[in-house]
């Protein structure tokens, strides 16, 4: 029997629409499905053998568009909550919980980027040895002084040619990794001003757990001093908990945290949850 599956689309009525799924798919995964004239995306709230309509008036999946579910469990009973809160169509609720490129139907496959670093034997190679190969030496000396891996763009004043980085591969003198770039960021942060820098080099300074207080009215720069703290921890593979006075300040703040730490991944959510929100810093 043709598994049926409860899709949440963004129309402005009824929790779910019923539809025959015969290929593969997964609860939190995005379907593309007929609705009238138009074509939707919606997500996959559940699977069943049942429907209130009878088989022969359903209308079947068109295409599955995820392989493995955008949102897990206790993110469709945090959306099923909201809907049910604020009286609010569950497809649309659903809807403003993705990015506008996945609300489109659009891959969600993420981005994969290199960053390099040196290997035991490039710390030890003096670049100088490179005469023949300057941009080879440039290369190198950048990685030498860099406190965490670097992204290609990040290497030397204008970046690095893959063949430049391959060579120095091949010398064994730097080595790759893959990561998620969710937001191609080069991780570059705001110059601090002398107030701000002040700021933190006291709370770097401190030894064991302390608190903090930064007094400062709205745009005087605090969010940029907690930025560059969490830019070290991130650096060093440590978390950081970020907490955000209003929610309608989580976009830009994820935005923020992605463009000023170079994390490779942010996770966050409501204030309910076990981690409201967390910077994970290490590959």
């Amino acid at each position: 029997m043709t598994p049926i599956v409860q899709v949440a689309l963004p129309v402005p009525r009824g929790e779910t629409y019923d539809y025959l799924c015969p290929q593969p798919v997964t609860v939190g995964a995005r379907v593309r499905v007929p609705f009238g004239p138009r074509r939707l995306s919606g997500l996959v709230i559940a699977i069943t053998q049942h429907s209130e309509l009878a088989t022969d008036r359903l209308r079947a999946v068109q295409k599955v568009l995820d392989e493995t579910p955008l949102l897990g469990a206790a993110d469709l009973e945090l959306l099923k909550f909201a809907s049910r809160y604020y009286q609010a169509p569950l497809g649309q609720v659903v809807a403003t919980a993705l990015p506008t490129m996945l609300r489109q139907g659009k891959a969600a496959t993420p981005l994969v980027e290199m960053r390099w670093q040196v290997t035991p034997a490039g710390r030890d190679f003096d670049p100088a040895e490179l005469r023949r190969a300057a941009k080879q030496a440039i290369a190198l000396s950048a990685l030498k002084a860099a406190k965490s891996p670097l992204a290609s763009a990040q290497i030397g004043a204008e970046g690095c040619s893959p063949a430049i980085l391959k060579a120095l591969q091949d010398k064994g003198l730097i080595s790759s990794t893959r990561t998620l770039d969710l937001q191609a960021s080069d991780a570059t942060a705001p110059e601090l001003n002398p107030a701000q820098s002040a700021a933190v080099e006291q709370i770097r300074s401190s030894t064991g757990f302390g608190c903090f207080l930064l007094d400062g009215v709205t745009g005087s720069g605090k969010t940029e001093v907690y930025l560059n703290l969490a830019r070290e921890q991130a650096a060093q593979g440590r978390q950081t908990l970020i907490l955000v006075p209003e929610i309608g300040l989580t976009p830009q703040m994820v935005a923020r945290v992605q463009a000023h730490t170079g994390a490779k991944t942010v996770a966050f959510g409501p204030s309910g949850w076990r981690a409201s929100q967390r910077l994970v810093g290490g590959a």
